[in-house]
């Protein structure tokens, strides 16, 4: 029961970064982030991480939290910070992220809560 609780704080913990994190890319986004930036993808592969060790503790959940694929970024113009053809991430990219773990959150927590009941 201790290792559970441990693991269901860790997880909590972690999708709390994980969601700040995105907050602070999506406000600084509107310029565009390099899609192929290190710390940009793992912000994808952290949600992945989390949603995995969430459905394998609690696989009921996989109907309502989808994993995530990386988004499809748009090309740059020339007309901002990064040269034409870059390949960049704008605020709607982290938005959608945004959004998912703001729910698997909520959905976490909440089943968690109503189990423990």
């Amino acid at each position: 029961m201790l290792d559970s609780t441990l693991n269901i704080k860790k997880l909590t913990i972690r999708l709390r970064i994980l969601l700040n994190d995105v907050i602070d890319y999506n406000w600084g986004s509107y310029f565009g982030v390099r899609s192929m930036d290190p710390d940009v993808l793992h912000l994808w592969e952290e949600y992945n991480n989390i949603w995995a060790e969430v459905i394998s503790e609690y696989p009921q959940l996989k109907i309502e939290l989808p994993e995530l694929s990386y988004p499809e970024p748009y090309l740059a113009d020339g007309q901002g910070f990064f040269s034409e053809g870059t390949m960049i991430y704008k605020p709607e990219h982290f938005s959608s992220l945004r959004l998912e773990v703001e729910k698997m959150l909520k959905t976490f927590t909440h089943y968690v809560k109503k189990e423990s009941a």
